[in-house]
């Protein structure tokens, strides 16, 4: 035993006290449906996948290379319109590298991209109240993409102060007057 300045008696009862929590944390995990014992399932798991389930050959759409899915997003914008491209998991993905790209940038700008993460929570929420057609929340998001990754395209910001990002914060965070 190492030294610890309890006496074994307390060692015995604090190690049964963790071995109640650590049980009773397993036991909360599978109640809630958090924690799944696989090694149960495991062998009718296999018969199942190897008999029953069927994955297609993965089909390129297009290389990424040193894109961010937002370039690749803006890039195929086409190949993203047409059927079958617009389902609830391709908005997922595009929700979640928005929200990336904002928090990366938000210490540059934080009023412009606090203004581009109000927007992606409006249309997250259009999206899970269904008001809008996929194809139309696809061009939304293709629209704040661009204006997320390319601030300097962005309309909202006069000809003039588009050209620096200096300029730009100084536009968003004193007033929008130029």
């Amino acid at each position: 035993m190492i030294a610890t300045g309890y006496s074994p008696v307390e060692q015995n009862a604090i190690a049964q006290k963790v071995s109640f929590y650590i049980s009773l944390k397993k036991t909360i995990g599978q109640t809630s449906a958090d924690f799944i014992d696989l090694r149960l399932y495991e062998p009718g798991m296999r018969f199942l996948i190897d008999n029953y389930i069927i994955a297609e050959d993965s089909r390129t759409l297009g290389t990424f290379d040193d894109f961010t899915l937002l370039d690749f997003i803006l890039a195929q914008e086409d190949k993203l319109k047409e059927k079958g491209r617009t389902k609830e998991s391709v908005a997922e993905a595009i929700e979640t590298n928005i929200r990336k790209k904002i928090v990366e940038k938000i210490l540059v700008n934080p009023k412009y991209y606090e203004r581009m993460s109000a927007i992606l929570e409006e249309l997250i929420k259009e999206r899970r109240e269904g008001v809008i057609a996929h194809e139309q929340l696809l061009e939304k998001y293709i629209a704040l993409a661009r204006n997320v990754a390319k601030p300097e395209e962005n309309e909202i910001y006069p000809e003039n102060i588009r050209k620096s990002a200096d300029l730009r914060v100084l536009y968003d965070n004193c007033g929008e007057d130029e």
